[in-house]
């Protein structure tokens, strides 16, 4: 087995280990000020294409927002 075929074997890898629970329950960050608590609760709804970001759905907003900054609590499923 070459050089080649370990590594696009190991960034396949990667990919598919970047996927996550689609309806998960997220913390993704907006800065509102410097006082002000900059995490906010959402469900993770999925990928963006032609973007670096993941698309969330916050509740309170009642809008889909596109965020790189997000943490996913998986196991609270």
């Amino acid at each position: 087995m070459g050089w080649g075929s370990q590594h696009n074997m190991l960034s396949k890898l990667a990919k598919y280990l970047m996927l996550k629970v689609f309806g998960c329950s997220t913390y993704y960050y907006e800065s509102e000020g410097k006082l002000e608590p900059s995490a906010k609760n959402g469900v993770f709804i999925g990928y963006e294409d032609r973007v670096r970001g993941l698309n969330i759905w916050s509740p309170l907003e009642r809008k889909v927002i596109l965020s790189k900054d997000v943490i996913f609590d998986e196991l609270s499923m």
